[in-house]
């Protein structure tokens, strides 16, 4: 299971300090995400093993979204909509599933996605899960169980289109260091549907 600091969290009878909480678990996520690609950007240079060495923000990342999520859906006026302009959980959700290639973390982010139907601005949790659960398809494929993603497995680019309520049209990319990174014929495509 993952860990993470264990924090007060507000009682359902005060509500002014349970926004408080979920904005500042809010900052947090976005907080470890941000720095996440900060620092991998560092080293990066499209180098997919960069993000291995920041498995703890990772962790952390999902840990406060899990709280979060598990804290507003047990009170029994949750605070959090299913349905919000401003960007939430879903996209950090979906981050941490794509970079973190540590099986336990990919599994709580993708578990996370299926089992909450909400929206935020145009991202979709159960289009998000269907896209993170083909990429980890991806990546495995050939895999030993829990083994290590080697860099040449990795996918490192992803381009999404929503083309109705069922299916998503869903391109992929993994780095190739000899060819012009442009080059249309890096891109595969499928058409994903639930």
């Amino acid at each position: 299971a993952l860990q993470g600091q264990q924090k007060q969290i507000p009682t359902a009878y005060d509500a002014t300090s349970r926004r408080d909480y979920i904005a500042q678990t809010l900052l947090e996520i976005w907080n470890q995400v941000i720095y996440i690609k900060a620092a991998s950007e560092a080293v990066h240079n499209n180098y997919e093993m960069a993000y291995d060495g920041l498995l703890d923000h990772f962790r952390q990342a999902v840990w406060l979204t899990k709280a979060l999520l598990e804290s507003d859906s047990a009170n029994s006026e949750p605070l959090m909509p299913t349905f919000s302009v401003r960007a939430g959980i879903i996209q950090p959700l979906f981050f941490c599933g794509f970079k973190c290639r540590d099986w336990t973390v990919r599994r709580e982010a993708l578990g996370l996605l299926r089992t909450r139907q909400r929206q935020e601005g145009i991202w979709r949790a159960h289009e998000a899960a269907l896209v993170l659960a083909r990429l980890i398809d991806i990546e495995s494929e050939g895999i030993l169980v829990e083994g290590i993603v080697p860099e040449s497995f990795r996918v490192n680019s992803v381009r999404i289109e929503v083309i109705d309520d069922s299916n998503v049209r869903f391109w992929y990319r993994r780095h190739h260091a000899h060819q012009n990174e442009d080059c249309d014929d890096l891109w595969h495509t499928e058409l994903l549907s639930h």
